[in-house]
């Protein structure tokens, strides 16, 4: 059994889609279909509200301390 890897990025990889990532077109598409959501973004003034109360409250996703590097 394995698992399936959706993710929203404005850049495709092609390397990810060789690899079965399925891409979507939105965030608002991609969180009802997730029970895990991890993000891969730098920290920045676009990116310090990206998950807000509206996105987390569509599959009670529950926030995690963020690892910041």
């Amino acid at each position: 059994m394995g698992c399936k890897v959706l993710a929203y990025d404005l850049y495709l990889s092609d390397e990810a889609i060789a690899m079965g990532v399925e891409y979507v077109d939105t965030i608002e598409e991609l969180l009802p279909l997730c029970h895990i959501v991890t993000l891969h973004c730098p920290l920045n003034e676009s990116t310090t509200h990206l998950m807000d109360e509206r996105r987390l409250r569509v599959r009670s996703i529950i926030p995690l301390d963020p690892v910041c590097s």
